[in-house]
């Protein structure tokens, strides 16, 4: 194959076959055993003190991906501070889960109507508190707003 897409397969892209569009490296977790075990160690390092938000600046594009990939897996959510900060976030202990979800369902139903009464799954996502973050991505397992009623019980 030609394996000249992925920047020369630097970081683990490239492989596969070369198969695989040069954009998703942007996106993709990597597949790299040196950058997973890297973050599989930084996850249970934050899980392990007390801290409730560890925030990070200078990740790379693969590293980014794999932390938002292995966090929900590993019981910790992923949030955008702002441009290029990122952050895990520990998932508060839910004594009651139907409590908890119409909280969520709250949230998202204050951020709509705090932009006019309609407003894109991503803006609610994004205006959720951390804790409700890391509760939609680590217990619900998902991943947008927008797989939400399946699994609401109304």
């Amino acid at each position: 194959g030609k394996g000249g897409k992925g920047g020369g397969g630097g970081g683990g892209y490239g492989g596969r076959g070369g198969n695989k569009p040069f954009w998703t490296q942007f996106v993709d977790p990597s597949d790299d055993p040196r950058v997973i075990a890297w973050c599989r160690e930084t996850i249970a390092a934050f899980l392990a003190n007390g801290s409730p938000q560890l925030a990070f600046d200078s990740l790379t594009n693969p590293e980014r991906n794999t932390l938002r990939h292995l966090a929900p897996q590993m019981g910790a959510g992923w949030v955008k501070l702002q441009k290029g900060v990122h952050a895990l976030v520990k998932l508060s202990p839910v004594d009651d889960p139907a409590a908890t979800l119409a909280r969520l369902v709250g949230s998202v139903k204050h951020s709509c109507a705090a932009n006019g009464g309609k407003c894109s799954a991503s803006v609610a996502f994004r205006s959720l508190p951390a804790e409700l973050v890391a509760y939609t991505q680590a217990t619900l397992r998902l991943r947008s707003l927008k797989e939400l009623p399946s699994h609401a019980t109304c």
